[in-house]
């Protein structure tokens, strides 16, 4: 009898463990397969749910049966809280841990003794470290300090925060790119040490918590400049650092300053541009006695401070480091360059082509090395199609002449070397060819046929333009202001707009494509080019409301439109203009910044007025006047009129042609706006040959004469007499006051040349002058 009694108890036994353990090890076989990185999220979030309704079974079969063997455990709960830690739901994995601490706390649930530990505690505290929420690190701060109270209950003394809590929420700030992220990583630090001291001796720091603080800082620092009162977050980190190595120094062997620590704080002075900073702490790593050896990290870092410290002598020694790094195998160094450390280089080298042509020389004998290296076996790094972007980027944007053929040379060879390394990591690919068409940038005459032959030869290699390959193609179209391209731009802006709703929706067309466009018409004065101009706008602005938000026009485009009125000589171009201000006024005061009407926008406006054919023209250029210092009166500052506004104004004047009262109107604003530039602008001969051209607007009379004479003399005074001055005069003066003026020169003979006008009158002409209509 007792042994089956025995046998009896040994079943239940198995049964229990048996059901327990299934459901267990499904559960941690489900938590532990989100942990693949590669693994998208959709897919982590849809097995945490597995695991979750797995759980949510056997507590239901639990209640209901209340047999022993279907009751779950803090393991239980634990692998769940583990599973939606995985997959970044920190709100559900502290769902989770709630409902163990709502059990540990309630003996009489049927479903008891589960009871969470600090690792499940810890686990949360790292999902909301981890997680994008903007309330990531205030959430694992606040988590931990609940941690702090419930560890003052007698059944929780063991969840008391410990080092690894710590650097969660340490890194939780890190990680947030607040502004004040350094200051509060500081602050816990701070904390962390003090309890330690305190007893706390779960508490000992370590290295881990003090790289936290110092990747903190680092972040903190580009905000610094908000805050010049507060200490810099670079000083800051360097007193973290050194107290890195006196608590080392003191005994603190968990406490060091390692590899990690070094390379964080020479990133900093790398990006403040300290580079003699860094250049003492990569020396004091390579010293002898050093516990922190420098690593590929290190060096990249390094060279990043070089190549970017805007110092010749430094790109010279991070070439030269490179170079050393190269021939790693040769000189007995461990480590050798990566991808990261040529293009650190590289790409500092790029931005100064434009400045320094030895520049893109040295990307030239970078890219030789790297293939050298990898021919010879010295290295393994790859020579791929990114090198040779970032070179073709830099010739592109170095404004040499030949720099669209230079990038096609490099093109031909990228092809050439990937044929016969058998490596398609070579070929060029779509960046390669937009930056070739972006090198056409200083070749108006054959930009845009030279466009189409790099369209062409992408289709030949079966490489796919993309949205910025065809931007850069319209711009090219643009520029050479060739018969027919504004027509061809609005072919492709169509192709676009059709091959982005039926196969790749990155080629749909943007801000930057319609802009384009419209520019492309502004650019070529014909009769309907602004009406061109005109219809796209409303295109985008169609597409707005049929929810492509990202379509909106900007001030740019609607300064190009309102230029392309102003250039039309339309009837209809004053009525046009005024109401695409009208626009930008509105959402200007609809709290849209970046609608705020400039300068450039309202003189488009007053040059379209203009250039018509009204005989009130000078009264409405005069209203928008009036409407523009209204806006800079109430805090657009942007809309300060400016020379160019008044002279516009002025040559509004200076051309209309209504009946008297019109011209007399339109003289008393040309003689207004005449004192306003005395006043507050620089004179030149264009607005001295203006206003004597609006003098004619008033019968002739000796008030008219003296006027004119006196102008006149002060633009002789002043050396700003040319030739347009000299036929503005004309129209003043009878024939014998104006040889009065002219006696003793060349210019009485009729003669009008510059040349024939005395030095000493035309002295301060300028040759080159924004011009306005004459």
């Amino acid at each position: 009898m007792g042994v089956r009694t025995n046998d009896a108890h040994a079943r239940v036994y198995q049964q229990q463990i048996s059901l327990q353990y299934r459901y267990n090890l499904v559960i941690n076989s489900l938590s532990s397969s989100i942990s693949d990185r590669w693994m998208d999220t959709d897919s982590k979030v849809e097995i945490a749910r597995e695991a979750d309704l797995l759980l949510e079974r056997a507590e239901t079969r639990y209640r209901r049966s209340h047999r022993a063997e279907a009751k779950p455990t803090t393991i239980t709960y634990a692998n769940v809280l583990k599973a939606w830690a995985n997959a970044e739901r920190p709100k559900d994995a502290e769902r989770i841990l709630e409902k163990m601490i709502k059990l540990s706390e309630n003996p009489s649930d049927s479903v008891s003794h589960v009871k969470p530990n600090l690792i499940c505690f810890n686990t949360v505290v790292d999902a909301w470290a981890k997680t994008k929420d903007k309330q990531g690190a205030d959430n694992a701060l606040r988590l931990m300090e609940k941690m702090e109270e419930l560890s003052k209950l007698e059944d929780y003394r063991d969840i008391y925060p410990d080092t690894i809590t710590y650097s969660s929420v340490i890194s939780a700030f890190a990680r947030s790119g607040r502004e004040d992220a350094g200051c509060h990583a500081e602050e816990l630090l701070e904390r962390s040490i003090n309890l330690y001291h305190e007893g706390k001796a779960n508490l000992r720091p370590d290295s881990m918590t003090f790289c936290s603080v110092l990747d903190a800082l680092a972040k903190q620092s580009q905000f610094d400049y908000k805050f010049p009162s507060r200490k810099s977050s670079i000083e800051r980190a360097e007193e973290v650092f050194e107290r890195m190595k006196q608590m080392h120094l003191s005994g603190n062997s968990s406490v060091r300053p390692n590899t990690v620590a070094y390379n964080i704080l020479i990133g900093m002075y790398g990006t403040a541009k300290k580079v003699e900073d860094a250049k003492r702490l990569f020396q004091e790593m390579q010293s002898s006695h050093s516990l922190a050896k420098p690593d590929l990290i290190t060096y990249n870092t390094y060279l990043y401070a070089l190549a970017n410290s805007n110092s010749k002598e430094n790109m010279e020694r991070a070439i030269l480091l490179l170079n050393d790094m190269g021939n790693a195998a040769k000189g007995g160094m461990s480590i050798t360059p990566d991808t990261s450390s040529y293009m650190s280089v590289m790409k500092a080298l790029a931005k100064k082509s434009k400045q320094d042509p030895e520049a893109i020389h040295d990307m030239g004998n970078i890219l030789r090395a790297i293939e050298k290296r990898y021919v010879s076996g010295e290295s393994t790094t790859k020579p791929i199609n990114v090198f040779y972007n970032c070179y073709l980027d830099a010739l592109a944007k170095s404004g040499s002449n030949d720099a669209y053929d230079l990038a096609l040379e490099t093109i031909e060879r990228m092809k050439k070397m990937s044929k016969e390394w058998d490596s398609k990591d070579l070929l060029p690919d779509t960046i390669s060819y937009t930056i070739l068409m972006n090198a056409l940038a200083n070749d108006r005459k054959d930009a845009s046929d030279r466009a189409e032959d790099v369209l062409k030869m992408m289709d030949a290699e079966g490489v796919k333009p993309n949205r910025y390959t065809y931007n850069s193609f319209i711009n090219c179209l643009a520029r050479s202001r060739k018969v027919g391209s504004p027509e061809r731009a609005e072919e492709i802006l169509t192709k676009m707009w059709e091959l982005s709703a039926s196969e790749d929706i990155d080629i749909r067309p943007d801000v930057y494509t319609f802009a384009s466009v419209i520019n492309c018409w502004a650019r070529n004065n014909t009769e309907y080019s602004a009406e061109r101009a005109q219809r796209i706008l409303d295109l985008m602005e169609s597409r707005i409301t049929e929810g492509n938000e990202q379509l909106r026009p900007t001030l740019y485009i609607y300064g190009a439109v309102l230029n392309a009125w102003a250039k039309s000589g339309s009837s209809d171009a004053p009525q046009r203009a005024l109401a695409l201000l009208q626009k930008t006024e509105r959402r200007y005061s609809q709290g849209d910044e970046n609608m705020r009407p400039n300068g450039a926008i309202y003189n488009s406006v007053i040059n379209a007025i203009a250039k018509s054919t009204s005989p009130k023209k000078a009264e409405e250029a005069d209203a928008v006047l009036q409407r523009m210092r209204h806006s800079f009166e109430n805090g657009n500052h942007d809309a300060k009129p400016n020379s160019m506004t008044l002279s516009t104004v002025l040559n509004a004047c200076a051309y209309t042609n209504g009946d008297e009262h019109d011209r007399k109107t339109a003289f008393n604003i040309s003689r207004r706006i005449f004192k306003e530039i005395i006043k507050e602008h620089e004179l030149n001969q264009i607005i001295f040959a203006t206003f004597l051209k609006c003098c004619a607007l008033i019968p002739p009379s000796a008030a008219r004469s003296s006027l004119a004479v006196s102008i006149f003399n002060e633009c002789r005074h002043k050396g700003m007499v040319d030739v347009k001055v000299i036929l503005s005069l004309r129209r003043c003066l009878s024939r014998t006051d104006l040889l009065g003026l002219l006696r003793g020169t060349r210019l009485e003979s009729g003669t009008i040349s510059l040349q024939d006008i005395p030095q000493e009158w035309r002295f301060s002409v300028q040759k080159r002058l924004p011009q306005i209509r004459q």
